[in-house]
């Protein structure tokens, strides 16, 4: 009997819907969010079937973290959405389409030192390296330290500090140079991709918010407690 294989699967799309103001509990004051519907489309095979709406995310215009709703939620129901504004408008204009309830809202020009933490918190957890893919980085890694360890097994072999004769141990150090090279090339690989990733979030953020490096490390500078991450972001940028 054939087996047969079945693929299977899906993806995760996600789409504009606009704008709504509401209270960010991170930068502890009200913010515009960025809206988007969060769409699933299964496969068969790689053949997808219509998508279907399985919730909404909201993102931060400013420290951009995000939040989920799931569809029918409560939250979810509640959500007032408009396509028409955009960041050259007042937020007033967008908390009284979408949540009037708010009231007048204070408006500075000047980030406060909450909103400036915020950001900085949302950078470090994104460009944490634990949430990035190792990549290329373990098969790099392997790839040097396999012949390396490779050597040094039959190095040891001749000089007999190996229970293995020549050919073993050549083979034991490359097994153990391709686990030893790859976990090497993978966590230098994410810490790498981690700085890299850190200072393009910051880059970006200062050129929409109008911020600058010296605004950013003092805030870092008061800042209770260590954020690495971002803290090394800023360092690369400071270098440049």
């Amino acid at each position: 009997m054939i087996p047969i294989i079945i693929v299977w699967g899906h993806r995760i799309n996600l789409y504009k819907l606009g704008w709504t103001a509401r209270p960010c509990p991170r930068c502890r004051k009200v913010q515009a969010f960025e809206c988007f519907d969060r769409a699933k489309q299964s496969h068969v095979y790689y053949i997808y079937g219509k998508e279907k709406s399985i919730g909404r995310v909201l993102v931060c215009d400013f420290c951009e973290t995000g939040a989920g709703f799931s569809m029918g939620s409560k939250d979810e129901k509640a959500l007032v959405v408009d396509s028409h504004w955009n960041r050259t408008k007042p937020l007033q204009e967008l908390v009284n389409s979408t949540n009037p309830r708010l009231g007048q809202v204070p408006i500075s020009d000047k980030p406060t030192r909450d909103e400036l933490f915020a950001l900085l918190e949302s950078v470090n957890e994104r460009s944490s390296p634990f949430k990035i893919d190792a990549g290329g980085g373990f098969g790099l890694g392997a790839v040097i330290g396999a012949p390396v360890l490779a050597v040094v097994g039959l190095l040891l072999s001749l000089i007999g500090f190996s229970t293995f004769d020549a050919l073993g141990s050549s083979i034991a150090g490359f097994l153990a140079g391709i686990f030893v090279g790859g976990t090497i090339g993978a966590v230098k690989f994410k810490f790498d991709q981690s700085k890299a990733l850190a200072q393009e979030i910051l880059v970006a953020s200062m050129d929409q918010k109008s911020l600058t490096l010296e605004t950013l490390q003092r805030a870092l500078k008061h800042y209770p407690r260590r954020l690495k991450y971002a803290s090394a972001g800023l360092a690369q940028l400071s270098n440049l």
